[in-house]
């Protein structure tokens, strides 16, 4: 496939990712009882997502729980398939710990941390 193929990673991939940006993430805390509150935002180069090559299961739910051994006398009934939104996929893993929010609208005296 064209996308993985070395000459376009040395050469377009690079304009691409110069011209998109990094990404913005909006931390939320919402506790339910009250309002959302916001924690701050964080911005990630995605040369960082890109160069770290540790890949593990995971949905958009996140880490994939292990599948313990069930008998087949404990079904209560038909399989339902997995919602889209909690198929598995190997996905790059970005290690975001102790990266600095900004922004951080809660009244404390320490800044908030992902």
């Amino acid at each position: 496939q064209k996308l993985e193929t070395p000459r376009y990673q040395e050469t377009a991939l690079l304009y691409e990712l110069k011209a998109k940006g990094d990404i913005s993430m909006q931390v939320w805390d919402d506790d339910g009882s009250t309002s959302a509150d916001s924690l701050g935002v964080v911005k990630v180069p995605i040369r960082n997502l890109l160069a770290n090559m540790h890949k593990m299961k995971r949905s958009l739910r996140g880490k994939v729980k292990e599948q313990a051994a069930v008998d087949d006398d404990d079904e209560e009934g038909p399989k339902r398939p997995n919602q889209w939104y909690d198929q598995q996929m190997d996905v790059r893993l970005f290690d975001g710990a102790k990266t600095e929010l900004t922004g951080c609208s809660l009244p404390n005296s320490q800044t908030a941390l992902i």
